[in-house]
């Protein structure tokens, strides 16, 4: 009824220098992170972590020979993939494996993650815990696909398809966004007759949350509304989804649901 149940409150102050503007995210431990240029040294930017409740000492993860951050990756449940810019090596994206759980930074030099050094990242993409799978949406001229991509080997399987006259607009998948225990890929399908622009209930249409096991088996909506196509993020446990919904532009709008999978 558009009241305010519950005012907010304050959470935390982020300190420091802030780089990458508002790029501040939950890692898949459950804390809250963001990116600030290390006082210690220059150049290197630290990640700093807080616990999901906002009390308590902060954590800092710091990356040596990094400006700032180009984008960032879940892996499982304790570790994130970044990839960073280094200012003797413009252009290029420095990629590091960070471990939440113990701070370790590792550099990841395989030439198989060029792809993520140069190319669109994270938008769109996951990958799997032993880093050896790539599951990423493709759109052609005919279908709009969920691919699984082999690193090691180059192959592809595709996952999930949707034939180019079945939805309306440019893009027509959002996602995949693998579960933390691997087990599942969630993305969002664009309805066939939503309006551009136009996101509320009572409008004409609606977007499919899916979800589907890597392995093998069928495909399941979870739900059909008017669902954004911003991030899909998985609870650590890997039970619920939460999303956020969209809204017409100069209309109240703008809430978060958690989806039971």
């Amino acid at each position: 009824n558009d009241r305010t149940v519950a005012p907010p409150t304050p959470f935390l102050e982020m300190n420091g220098r802030i780089v990458n503007g508002a790029r501040f995210d939950w890692a898949p431990d459950g804390s809250f992170t963001y990116v600030r240029v290390s006082p210690n040294g220059r150049p290197a930017v630290e990640i700093v972590l807080h616990s999901a409740s906002g009390r308590g000492d902060e954590r800092t993860i710091r990356l040596d020979g990094i400006e700032y951050l180009t984008g960032r990756m879940p892996i499982g449940d304790d570790a994130i993939l970044v990839r960073g810019q280094s200012p003797q090596r413009p252009g290029y994206g420095e990629l590091r494996r960070i471990d939440l759980a113990s701070g370790a930074v590792t550099t990841v030099e395989d030439p198989m993650f060029e792809e993520l050094r140069q190319g669109a990242f994270p938008v769109n993409r996951s990958l799997s815990e032993d880093m050896t799978v790539l599951y990423l949406e493709r759109e052609g001229d005919e279908a709009s696909e969920i691919v699984a991509r082999n690193l090691a080997e180059g192959t592809e399987r595709t996952l999930y398809r949707v034939e180019r006259h079945m939805t309306k607009g440019n893009q027509r998948l959002a996602g995949p966004s693998l579960s933390p225990d691997g087990a599942l890929l969630a993305f969002l399908v664009y309805s066939a007759d939503a309006t551009p622009g136009r996101a509320r209930p009572g409008d004409t249409g609606s977007n499919e949350l899916h979800v589907l096991p890597v392995r093998g088996g069928p495909t399941r909506v979870l739900h059909s509304g008017w669902i954004d196509g911003g991030p899909l993020n998985w609870t650590s446990d890997s039970r619920a989804l939460v999303v956020r919904d969209a809204s017409s532009p100069g209309e109240p709008g703008g809430r978060v649901w958690r989806i039971d999978v």
